[in-house]
């Protein structure tokens, strides 16, 4: 017997050198912007270690501020496979080997080239951004923020094409400052990515996939990016916004915007009454166009009720019921209500069927099963462990690898002018802020292709300027009070008066059309039951709210009316149109309301009105020089010669 002929175990001769990518970035930066200040690709194989060194200043600051600000350095890695399905296949380049089907009957393709986007494209979507004068989700202009991310990210200075001399009509403008080429997206869709992944607020905003993931391009001929058709709604992100981190959650930015996912596991009572007179036995109809009709009428009714879904008030309760077929065969396919008193609730009950103690069961899992969800962020790595009991690894989960991160103060000193050389002079202060970082990550990329980014945030620790009453004291009844009795039936409502109840902003809101009662029951979102026996927030009051307000940055009714009624998604009427990625249509809060403004340091910042935060480089409020001290060790030649 032949003995079968294997082939020979071959590999490609690899050679492993190091190498040293480092680099030093001079950069500026706004509060709450997240930039993605150092990014450089990995191949499988590839191991790097990463030494952090920065010294950061603040612009120059009005007083010796009392403003509490943290910077964060965040290192993540991004494979490129995450971003498009088809990577693996393309980086193999093995058409016989295709893992994805075109059709029914046909394998995907492999291309020579992955998706891209061009010069142009990107220029004539920043001229028609400009043109149209649009923003971004906080107010400020969204062209020259894609311009600060494009060129954070390297792919050059698109600022030319925010003038007017560039003509988008033509096929490639004299006036621009780039010619035309092919321009590698992975880089832009990382940092979406990232955001997606580690900074949304999962509870509040929906997940943006088409920001990052390009799967819809199959590869075989569609290879370029449509930007095009990319809208101008503010309402919808992109894949070219700049993003914001959140706010720390405290008593109000940690709100939840429903006490749990889905309606709340409502067990249906089974009310045998088939047979009734209208406005006789039972009670008063209500609801449904023409009930005035059913009101009058003492003709006898066959009524199929429903669940009881709510109370009215303490003195009786709701049935709904359709199908109303009265005695001379007309039937009314209309919604109705019965409004029943306590004791004729009691007599309908007794003519009920029995409530099984197993489908009780069943709906208070269902209950437990909604609140659980509810608590934890909706990426698959967390809902499973809260819901399984089973840790997932970062590959499993579908979500970029946080490496490591570094997080320092900026410390704000004191300048003190002591010129007097006259009877009027004053002594004034002035301050300064610094922070100096200093950290080391270090990651291995094993068999993967991808972009190992840092990026870089500055969080100020939030103050409240609260002008109406705090919530101790506006309790006057025994259920205000906390009772451990009752500490864990769930979460409770915070309403717009828990926040909002100053004379300022009640004089705005009912210039928008809000009764006292609409204003009062506004629910902002919910919180841990007794939340205010449980955390508190920070406060300003005296001369920091009156004559030295430059000496902190508190989020103050002002402010929060700015959050509120803001132009981006203002109705006709003021009052805020939810942005469409929002979770829920509440009438105030919504994901932007959690979003750190760069604005917020304003008072401590603005020296003269230019210095107003705006759209712009020249009004950044931090100078950073960081430098990365990069040791870099891959399966390549250290010079490429033969010999």
């Amino acid at each position: 017997m032949s003995k079968l002929m294997e082939l020979p175990d071959v590999k490609i001769s690899t050679s492993r050198s190091g190498f040293d990518m480092s680099q030093k970035v001079l950069f500026s930066a706004k509060a709450g912007e997240l930039l993605p200040v150092f990014c450089q690709e990995m191949i499988p194989s590839n191991k790097k270690r990463i030494s952090l060194q920065s010294f950061a200043r603040t612009r120059p600051v009005n007083t010796a501020a009392y403003t509490r600000l943290r910077e964060y350095y965040d290192f993540y890695f991004v494979p490129y496979s995450q971003l498009w399905k088809q990577w693996k296949m393309f980086a193999l380049q093995m058409e016989d080997n295709s893992i994805y089907a075109s059709s029914i009957t046909e394998h995907q393709s492999i291309s020579e080239m992955h998706p891209y986007f061009t010069v142009k494209q990107v220029a004539d979507y920043i001229w028609d951004q400009f043109q149209n004068r649009t923003y971004n989700i906080l107010g400020f202009d969204r062209s020259a923020l894609t311009v600060k991310l494009l060129q954070y990210l390297g792919y050059g200075d698109f600022s030319e094409f925010r003038k007017h001399e560039y003509d988008a009509t033509d096929t490639y403008s004299d006036n621009a400052s780039m010619y035309n080429v092919a321009l590698n997206p992975f880089p832009l869709l990382a940092y979406q990515k990232i955001y997606q992944d580690k900074y949304r607020n999962t509870q509040w905003e929906k997940s943006a996939p088409w920001t990052y993931n390009l799967d819809y391009i199959t590869g075989s001929g569609d290879c370029q990016i449509p930007v095009q058709s990319i809208g101008l709604s503010a309402n919808s992100p992109t894949m070219f916004d700049l993003q914001y981190v959140n706010w720390n959650k405290d008593y109000y930015m940690g709100l939840l915007p429903s006490s749990q996912y889905g309606d709340e596991a409502v067990v249906p009572i089974d009310i045998q009454y088939p047979d009734i007179s209208a406005n006789t036995q039972i009670g008063k109809f209500f609801g449904g166009s023409g009930d005035g009709g059913l009101n009058g009428t003492n003709s006898r009714a066959n009524i199929q009720f429903g669940a009881v879904t709510s109370v009215r008030d303490d003195s009786g309760y709701v049935l709904p019921y359709n199908n109303v077929t009265f005695s001379d065969g007309d039937t009314q396919n209309r919604s109705y209500g019965v409004y029943m008193t306590p004791k004729m609730f009691e007599n309908l009950q007794a003519q009920s069927r029995d409530l099984s103690i197993l489908l009780l069961r069943q709906y208070e899992m269902l209950q437990r099963y909604n609140e659980v969800r509810q608590s934890a962020p909706t990426d698959y790595k967390s809902q499973i462990e809260k819901l399984f009991g089973v840790n997932l690894s970062w590959h499993d989960s579908n979500e970029v690898r946080w490496l490591g991160g570094i997080a320092r103060n900026f410390d704000i000193g004191e300048v003190v002018n002591t010129n007097l050389d006259n009877a009027e002079s004053r002594a004034s202060i002035y301050g300064k802020g610094v922070s100096v970082s200093d950290g080391h990550v270090e990651f291995d990329s094993q068999g993967e292709y991808g972009i190992l980014m840092c990026v870089y945030h500055v969080m100020p620790i939030l103050d409240y300027q609260l002008g109406g009453p705090l919530k101790l004291n506006t309790k006057y009844k025994f259920s205000d009070y906390a009772q451990p009795a009752f500490d864990r039936i769930g979460m409770q409502e915070v309403t717009a008066a828990d926040l909002f109840n100053s004379p300022a902003i009640a004089k705005q809101f009912k210039k928008y059309g809000y009764t006292v009662d609409r204003f009062l029951s506004t629910v902002l979102g919910y919180g841990p039951r007794y939340l205010d026996y449980k955390t508190q927030v920070d406060r300003i009051v005296g001369v920091f709210t009156t004559t030295e307000k430059q000496w902190a940055t508190p989020f103050s009714d002002e402010f929060m009316l700015n959050y509120i009624f803001n132009p981006v998604f203002g109705g006709e009427t003021g009052v805020p149109d939810p942005p469409a990625n929002a979770v829920t249509s509440t009438d105030l809060f919504n994901y932007v309301t959690f979003k750190v403004n760069p604005s917020i340091l304003d008072p401590i910042f603005a020296v003269n009105a230019d210095d107003v935060a705006d759209s712009e480089f020249d009004t950044d409020q931090f100078l950073c020089n960081a430098y990365f001290d990069v040791k870099d060790v891959k399966n390549l030649d250290y010079d490429g010669m033969p010999y």
